[in-house]
């Protein structure tokens, strides 16, 4: 080039050296996008979001997930996605409503599923209790799953008490043939 031409071309990327700066630029991106959880590390010392892996989640047409307060409905495609974050997040199909939870099981599923939403387990403690005593009263074979359910919730992993619970409702529906 004799000077003469365009000042704001720097440099020339020719077709196979491409793949390499995008891969660069890529990565660029990324270290930028661990900047807040590097910050967070540092003002928390807790290695949050960093180290963890994310949630793949696939989402058929028009099916709905709760993610902490908000209800996402898919469009009319497939789509998957990753979560990252604390927020409470339930499929459409695991989610109970008042209208079904028409069984002592599901009812008992649907109060630790508020637990879990809003992450608020003494607001429905006292109903929990209540409809345990029920369903114990009632089948006391399901004691130990109730107890596994009830550890989890102690110790703050409600997700893990909803699967336990989903087990249950199963038994149930069974007894109920």
């Amino acid at each position: 080039m004799d000077g003469g031409g365009n000042p704001a071309v720097l440099f020339y990327v020719s077709a196979p050296v491409l793949p390499a700066v995008w891969g660069i630029i890529g990565r660029a991106i990324r270290s930028i996008s661990t900047l807040p959880a590097l910050l967070f590390v540092a003002r928390t010392g807790q290695p949050r979001g960093l180290f963890s892996m994310s949630l793949r989640v696939e989402l058929k047409p028009f099916e709905r997930i709760v993610i902490g307060e908000s209800v996402i409905t898919n469009s009319d495609t497939k789509t998957a996605f990753l979560i990252d974050g604390d927020a409470p997040i339930l499929r459409e199909k695991d989610i109970l409503t008042a209208e079904t939870a028409n069984t002592p099981a599901k009812r008992i599923y649907l109060c630790v599923q508020m637990m879990y939403l809003e992450n608020d387990i003494p607001k429905y403690q006292e109903l929990y209790f209540g409809f345990v005593k029920e369903i114990l009263e009632a089948v006391p074979s399901f004691r130990e799953p109730i107890e596994a359910a009830s550890k989890l919730i102690l110790s703050g992993s409600l997700y893990k008490a909803l699967k336990e619970l989903r087990t249950l409702i199963r038994r149930e529906e069974q007894l109920l043939r």
